[in-house]
């Protein structure tokens, strides 16, 4: 018996561990991404005043684990509040927050219905992300085809009553843009520390309005 608890003490050391050396590695890729982007704009001449953007949208996604489960494809929509830092001709350094959420579309589960039990699958959990985002823009940013590309840390909740630690990308294109309004093309993701001895991964892809 004690030889078991040893044994479970150390396994249960090593999953620790595990998760720990996973979530500082994500962060630290996210945060050397940021320190790169920031050490590239600060040699930019700012050329206009900052001008806030606002990006609301909607779509569709999935979900990826490690962990066998029900309904993968999910509904997404969410907001980006960004603002350009510096500048020089068609590319620039940005910054901002996001919020999204990316939640199952649980139109029923899959069950095996035997006799004497029934065993269903639960579906994926639904995760609402916060991230602090940086990156660049490319194009002239107040017109069509003015593209960004972000990265950065990000605290995921399920509603499985757990937080998360992970790493939030986005990436969106002006499909449209008028003088305070445009429409954008995006496409974002996030991967999350596991919980449960499991990992999730979210994308997702829409369109949304741009307010500035």
């Amino acid at each position: 018996m004690v030889n078991t608890f040893v044994r479970s003490v150390r396994l249960s050391s090593r999953i620790r561990m595990h998760w720990h050396s996973g979530v500082v590695s994500r962060w630290l890729v996210a945060l050397g991404v940021a320190a790169m982007l920031l050490s590239t704009g600060a040699a930019l001449d700012a050329q206009s005043p900052p001008t806030l953007k606002l990006d609301l949208g909607m779509g569709f996604g999935r979900t990826w684990g490690t962990e066998a489960r029900d309904v993968p494809a999910a509904f997404a929509f969410g907001a980006v509040a960004a603002i350009p830092l510096r500048r020089r001709a068609n590319s620039g350094l940005v910054a901002g927050v996001g919020v999204n959420a990316h939640w199952p579309l649980d139109f029923g589960t899959s069950c095996i219905i035997q006799i004497g039990s029934t065993s269903c699958l639960p579906a994926y959990p639904k995760f609402t992300v916060v991230s602090a985002l940086i990156g660049r823009e490319f194009g002239s940013r107040n017109h069509t085809g003015a593209t960004r590309v972000l990265i950065g840390p990000a605290v995921v909740r399920s509603d499985e009553q757990r937080t998360l630690f992970g790493v939030q990308g986005r990436a969106d294109v002006s499909v449209l843009q008028m003088r305070h309004v445009g429409v954008t093309l995006w496409t974002q993701g996030a991967t999350m520390s596991p919980f449960r001895d499991a990992s999730y991964v979210t994308l997702s892809t829409g369109l949304g309005v741009r307010l500035q």
